[in-house]
């Protein structure tokens, strides 16, 4: 494949559409963001939807930009915490996204707590495994929103690639693309100019 998965111009009238995970960094520098929002709004209008995590950065970004859209139906949240309630989720960190989480689901968004296991699991523990649990639930492939340092986005992008799913990574502020089996090639249809894909 050279170009994007399946061209991300996929006709919403097929069975099920696409879904994409999409992740990356929980912390993105300005510029980050727009192309974290600019990135999720171009899969979604393509006819996609998402699946992501709970944490601030690059998942956040992604449920703002569904929601600004009025596109959170589209999109599922798999969460490292508890159920949403009135107050704070139990599991919840400082770098969870709730606010943003809530929102979502307001919208529309599904979200699944506890992704990553129950929790009298150890939290890195369950970010790991919550990780994991959105690699499996992408049927198209994955985005990754790539800053230095970024342990958790590395994870996702290696068990997508994995799976054999096309790994679309948007580096910023001096990420290196990461090594994946493969070659790095530029982005092509709704993500044109973002970023790179492995093939």
């Amino acid at each position: 494949m050279t170009q994007l998965a399946l061209d991300l111009s996929l006709s919403v009238s097929s069975v099920s559409a696409p879904v994409w995970a999409f992740g990356g960094s929980r912390r993105l520098p300005p510029a980050g963001a727009t192309l974290a929002e600019r990135a999720a709004l171009a899969l979604l209008r393509s006819g996609a939807e998402l699946v992501t995590g709970c944490c601030t950065g690059a998942d956040a970004c992604a449920l703002s930009a569904a929601c600004s859209a009025g596109l959170a139906a589209r999109v599922a949240v798999l969460t490292a915490f508890g159920p949403l309630g009135a107050g704070w989720p139990a599991g919840a960190c400082p770098f969870s996204a709730v606010a943003a989480v809530r929102r979502a689901a307001g919208l529309g968004a599904s979200v699944r707590p506890w992704a990553g296991g129950p929790g009298s699991v150890p939290l890195s523990a369950r970010l790991v495994a919550r990780t994991r649990a959105v690699a499996r639930a992408c049927t198209a492939g994955a985005v990754v929103v790539l800053a230095p340092g970024s342990r958790g986005a590395l994870h996702l992008a290696r068990a997508v690639a994995r799976r054999g799913l096309p790994v679309c990574v948007l580096p910023v502020a001096g990420a290196a693309l990461p090594a994946l089996p493969g070659q790095w090639v530029p982005l092509a249809g709704a993500l044109e100019g973002l970023g790179y894909q492995v093939i």
